[in-house]
């Protein structure tokens, strides 16, 4: 039950968010996924990014052309499939939680950043060596921070006493991340 409730959340998300590719594909795939979880049987995250890739393919074809298209469906199979490979030569059995986190994270990002560079580099004429370094140091604070105070500021956006510290806090991180990325890119 708690794996169907969770499908309207995926979808809200989608929309308040504006529909872009990446997010469209995310939730195409939780749907898939949660609602096979919901049938009792295990998902199989590939089957669900291809599902994905047919239904928006299916709604506009063009957008396989596109580099936004093209790089969230590499990224999301290179997380998928890197960072299990990247992860398999390591015994993380009997590691702390933060050590086998930390570890995670690092095979996430390196598994987006290693598929999508030669999409980037054709696209973009430039590569980021260390977009994963910029990854470990960047998301943690938007999944964690950012995004909540984004949804936090949108169910209180028409109570300006509570919403404007808030904003600030949201604009000041920003700032802070944007200053963060500028450097990693400097380097």
């Amino acid at each position: 039950l708690c794996a169907l409730l969770t499908i309207p959340a995926a979808w809200g998300y989608a929309l308040l968010t504006g529909g872009a590719t990446s997010t469209l594909r995310a939730a195409v795939m939780a749907t898939a996924l949660l609602a096979v979880r919901a049938s009792g049987r295990r998902g199989d995250s590939m089957s669900g990014l291809g599902l994905a890739a047919l239904l928006l393919l299916a709604a506009r074809p063009s957008s396989l052309f596109e580099p936004g298209f093209q790089l969230s469906f590499v990224a999301a199979a290179g997380v998928i499939l890197g960072a299990p490979a990247l992860l398999a030569p390591f015994r993380l059995q009997g590691r702390g939680k933060v050590f086998v986190g930390a570890a995670t994270l690092l095979a996430v990002s390196l598994g987006a950043s290693l598929s999508t560079s030669p999409i980037v580099a054709w696209h973009f004429h430039r590569a980021a060596p260390l977009g994963p370094l910029a990854n470990l140091i960047l998301v943690p604070p938007v999944a964690l921070v950012l995004l909540p105070l984004a949804v936090a500021l949108t169910l209180i956006a028409s109570w300006p006493a509570l919403a404007a510290p808030l904003a600030s806090l949201a604009i000041e991180l920003c700032g802070g991340l944007a200053a963060v990325a500028r450097v990693l890119a400097g380097l």
